[in-house]
Parts: structure tokens; C-alpha cells; sequence
């Protein structure tokens, strides 16, 4: 999240950006051997949900990649 609000300002400048995050089946299937890391990816995804549909308009985006 840290990376993200620093490029953010350079991508309103520039018009347009985009952000992707690699997420694990763990943001959504928690996993009671790491209930942290569950914790930690699912909050993530929520604020990439947040922070799309706060800067669309400006064409800036942010989407989740869950490999498998």
C-alpha cells in the first residue's frame, strides 16, 4: 500500500496508470495455517476495490491477480 500512494501522484500528473497486485486463493479460502497472511490479502483486495473506484475517472486503475 505504501508503493500505491507513492505512484499515485505520478499517475494523476501523467493522466493514467495502473497498478496490478498478484493475491493468493487465500483473500478469499482463508487458510488456518496462515490466518494472518488471510487477513492481510483479503483487506488488500478490498482496497484495490477502494482505490479503482476512486480514481477511475482519472484513468488510473488497480486489479488483482489470483494465480492458481
Amino acid at each position: 500500500m505504501r508503493p500505491t500512494r507513492l505512484v499515485t501522484p505520478i499517475m494523476l500528473n501523467q493522466g493514467s496508470g495502473a497498478i496490478i497486485n498478484i493475491l493468493t486463493f487465500a483473500a478469499f479460502e482463508p487458510n488456518p495455517v496462515f490466518p494472518t497472511s488471510g487477513v492481510m490479502r483479503a483487506g488488500l483486495s478490498v482496497h484495490s476495490k477502494l482505490f479503482a473506484d476512486k480514481y477511475a475517472a482519472e484513468n488510473i486503475w488497480m486489479n488483482n491477480v489470483f494465480p492458481s
